[in-house]
């Protein structure tokens, strides 16, 4: 299991590295002063979002600089795959529809998740 410190210095050299090969500067969000060291604490806590059992994946660290700079800071996930809140979680599992359900149920808990992950979205922080 990689730990938080682990997780933040790989992070940091992923994006030191591709700023020094690229030139490209790593993404800081609004109010940040660095964009690395706010990608590599955007990346840990998503590497303890998933040793937390909070989220079932996770990415390799150059997806999620990807994510990152695509992202102009928001996220080390892409849109839709960002780690919801335990009450959306909860709301998402109670939502599932057993298997004698109609089709009509599983659209509408797929149409939940959408719009609980467009609302998480949208809550965060654009770059400056």
């Amino acid at each position: 299991m990689t730990t938080p410190d682990e997780a933040k210095r790989t992070a940091l050299a992923y994006a030191w590295g591709c700023e020094d090969t690229s030139g490209t500067v790593t993404v800081a969000p609004a109010g940040s002063v660095s964009g690395d060291w706010a990608f590599s604490d955007a990346y840990a806590q998503g590497q303890d979002d998933y040793n937390s059992e909070r989220r079932g994946d996770f990415l390799p660290v150059r997806d999620a600089y990807r994510n990152w700079q695509a992202s102009d800071g928001r996220s080390v996930f892409p849109r839709g795959g960002l780690t919801l809140s335990d009450s959306q979680r909860r709301a998402l599992r109670e939502s599932w529809p057993d298997m004698t359900s109609r089709p009509e149920a599983f659209a509408a808990h797929y149409q939940l998740r959408e719009a609980m992950q467009e609302q998480a979205w949208d809550a965060l922080t654009p770059a400056s």
